[in-house]
């Protein structure tokens, strides 16, 4: 070997090392990199399912108030024997229904669903049945102020 060609093996030791070292900071940029992307990509997914979400709950929370006052008009009869169910039932419709006057709603609802009256028709047995679930979930979610599923959640951790 020529004189002029000195191999310093701690020089090229060196460079080998310096290489592997930026080769590695490089892999873990992109890596990093990568992850953070997905890691976006997911919340914004997230964010987007979650926004999806409340739209259908918007369109849901009306629906248990638009059933129960469904029901409660045809629950309504020109009849003088049912006019403390009619005005009970108004209550419930506008909120105002208390603790005392809902569990007497509750009572008449259950009468009626088994009444053998012949100005109950069997719809109105069925309809009464309903209401006793409907109007729970109605009070509940008013009383919450919040969608239904996250009062049901709260009222079950307690």
């Amino acid at each position: 070997m020529g004189e002029g060609l000195k191999l310093d093996w701690s020089e090229i030791i060196q460079s080998i090392i310096v290489f592997t070292a930026g080769a590695g900071f490089t892999l873990f940029l992109r890596w990093s990199t990568a992850r953070a992307t997905k890691q976006k990509d997911f919340v914004e997914r997230l964010t987007s399912v979650e926004s999806e979400l409340a739209n259908v709950q918007t369109k849901l929370d009306p629906l248990w108030k638009v059933v129960q006052s469904s029901i409660a008009k045809d629950l309504t009869h020109p009849s003088p024997q049912f006019k403390r169910a009619d005005e009970l039932l108004r209550k419930l419709l506008a909120l105002t229904i208390t603790d005392q006057e809902r569990i007497e709603l509750r009572k008449v609802l259950t009468e009626r669903s088994f009444s053998k009256d012949a100005e109950v028709k069997d719809t109105e047995r069925l309809k009464a049945k309903v209401m006793l679930d409907v109007m729970d979930l109605v009070l509940i979610e008013a009383a919450s102020g919040k969608p239904l599923e996250y009062a049901l959640i709260e009222k079950e951790a307690r």
